[in-house]
């Protein structure tokens, strides 16, 4: 009996350590930081600029938040709790943070709108007092970052790395720490822009709002930098140099991708849905939105279009996989309403994917119309290099004529796709893109002619791009000014358009001059030494005549002066002194006085009678 008891102890010990469970991780919190503070600001004044009864609102809610996870500061006696990371079992200690952070801010704000009340820092203290609340409030959204990094799911940590970017690049920049407060700001910037482009159409407006609220702070920052000269947006890139936060930003792009492949059962386009029954077709789709969100991290152009072409080659397989299910749905005997429906289907998803392709074609010929611009300019500025590369990538007018062709080429073939029901503000934006593209094409047609000694027809076209600029403004202002980045480079064009046809105009009348100074020359011939004297004058020396010499050597004044006789100071030689006879004047010298002491009392008593 003795032996057997430790027997079965170890029997009754072993089931219960097998079945004692794994320790499973811990769930990851989810918070959406931007849409939450932005839905209580807009409720709770910030509307109309009230930032006391924002901070208000979060004393109270912080409150109740307080109250609802029992992290109170005692109940009669004020005892300080620190929130550490073993406490958090829920995200509302996540939005307890956020609030605070929020409190501080608008607290900050506050006493902003007090210290400038009458001018520029008319409140020193309240100026001070608003720079310590800033930094506290840069202090608690650092505190929600980190804690996120522990416990939340990815897209939630970049959410914060922003929001705390953001908080501590506005404490930075009212210190005038204007670097550090840059690059903050377009740290912030670019992952909000990036998560952007991964969240649905619904909520892709409030991230643009976002980054637009972010863009006059980055430029007050680069113009404080530069010495108060006003400057393009040359800031940092943001997370381009941290290897963290972009490990991060790629699992949340791989976690997305993930899920819409899991959700991409159908596909809703034009008022639409149809839906996507092969993998193989659904893996190709995705593979191409996934390339997408490369290409605005590819800092070079060859980088760039790499990109384009696994891009393409995507829809390619794609388009692939619908011919060859429409090829044996139409080899199959019999027809039925069934096979018809699924017919129809595989056309409308083939309208759509060559749609995707052709937008991706159309952004590609932008990225090579960029950077052949880049070079045109350079090459006008002055800016020249040497040997046969240069020769190869120089940039001509010509060049720009023909990929502005294959855009406007892109945006009728996008004019043209039919399929569902048509969506009336994209016509209106692709019609308001295809008139830019016409008009830059005439601008830079024009500068071909120009090039090629044609005056009279580059002012003509600069004439009707000047027209064309003013009318594709004016669709993209009746669109709200949607494509920035088109009606930036036309309101450039529309600048340069100026000075060219005034540049072309003022070499077309010398031109004329010129003809016409060959044809009065031919027929009445001038002496050679008339003509010397024509060839040799400046525009200076001959202001009183209406004359075309100055256009042949182009010199407006002569260049080192030419030596002028100038008149000297007259000598005089004294040649008749010799020849002289001067007249005798001994008798009018005075007699020689005595120089003794008698003869001067003499000379004194015969003064005073």
């Amino acid at each position: 009996m003795a032996e057997s008891t430790p027997v079965v102890q170890d029997e009754l010990v072993a089931p219960e350590v097998a079945a004692a469970p794994a320790s499973e991780p811990a769930p990851l919190f989810s918070l959406d930081i931007l849409s939450t503070i932005k839905l209580a600001q807009n409720r709770h004044g910030l509307r109309h600029g009230d930032y006391e009864r924002y901070r208000q609102y979060c004393t109270r809610r912080l409150h109740r938040i307080r109250k609802s996870v029992k992290f109170t500061h005692g109940k009669n006696r004020f005892q300080k709790r620190t929130l550490d990371l073993e406490k958090i079992s829920d995200d509302r200690y996540l939005l307890l943070v956020l609030v605070q952070a929020e409190r501080a801010w608008s607290y900050a704000m506050q006493k902003k709108d007090e210290s400038t009340g009458g001018g520029v820092e008319a409140n020193p203290r309240a100026h001070f007092h608003m720079v310590k609340r800033l930094s506290k409030a840069a202090e608690y959204a650092r505190q929600l970052a980190d804690l996120c990094n522990a416990k939340a799911d990815p897209r939630t940590v970049l959410e914060a790395e922003a929001y705390a970017a953001w908080m501590n690049g506005m404490s930075r920049l009212e210190r005038r720490q204007w670097q550090a407060a840059l690059t903050d700001l377009a740290k912030s910037r670019t992952i909000y822009e990036q998560l952007g482009k991964l969240s649905d159409s619904d909520s892709q407006e409030l991230w643009r709002q976002r980054v637009e609220e972010l863009q006059p702070s980055i430029r007050y920052c680069n113009y404080n930098l530069s010495g108060g000269r006003v400057t393009s947006d040359a800031e940092p890139k943001g997370i381009a140099a941290d290897d963290d936060l972009r490990s991060k930003l790629d699992s949340v792009i791989s976690e997305t991708l993930k899920k819409q492949s899991e959700n991409l059962r159908e596909i809703s386009w034009r008022g639409r849905k149809v839906a996507v029954k092969s993998d193989r077709l659904r893996s190709s789709i995705l593979n191409a939105q996934a390339v997408a969100y490369e290409i605005e991290q590819a800092d070079t152009y060859d980088k760039k279009m790499a990109v384009f072409d696994k891009m393409f080659g995507a829809y390619n397989d794609a388009l692939n996989l619908i011919r060859d299910e429409l090829a044996a749905s139409a080899s199959a005997k019999a027809k039925s309403t069934k096979l018809e429906a699924q017919e129809d289907s595989l056309e409308f998803l083939r309208t759509y994917v060559s749609y995707q392709k052709l937008s991706s074609t159309a952004d590609r010929n932008l990225v090579m119309v960029d950077a052949l611009e880049s070079r045109f300019k350079s090459r006008s500025d002055g800016a020249t290099s040497e040997g046969a590369e240069a020769d190869k990538k120089r940039a001509r007018p010509g060049d720009l004529v023909r990929l502005y062709e294959t855009l406007i080429q892109n945006m009728a073939e996008l004019d043209d796709v039919k399929g569902g029901v048509e969506d009336v503000s994209e016509s209106k934006l692709i019609k308001a893109k295809l008139a830019s593209f016409k008009a830059i094409r005439c601008y830079y047609m024009a500068l071909t002619y120009s090039a090629n000694s044609k005056p009279r027809e580059a002012v003509a076209l600069f004439d009707s791009a000047s027209d064309q600029v003013r009318a594709a403004l004016d669709h993209h202002q009746a669109l709200g000014n949607v494509a920035k980045d088109i009606v930036s480079k036309l309101q450039q064009v529309q600048g340069d358009v100026k000075a060219r046809k005034s540049e072309v105009q003022a070499r077309a009348f010398v031109e004329a001059i010129k003809a016409r100074e060959a044809e009065l020359k031919a027929a009445e011939p001038k002496p050679e030494s008339t003509e010397a004297a024509i060839e040799g004058g400046a525009l200076l020396q001959h202001l009183d005549e209406f004359d075309a010499r100055f256009a042949r050597s182009g010199e407006l004044i002569a260049f080192p002066p030419d030596f002028e006789p100038v008149k000297c100071k007259p000598l005089l030689f004294d040649l008749a002194g010799t020849e002289i006879a001067f007249p005798d004047i001994e008798a009018r010298k005075k007699a020689k006085s005595s120089s003794g002491l008698m003869g001067r009392l003499v000379g004194g008593l015969w003064s005073r009678s």
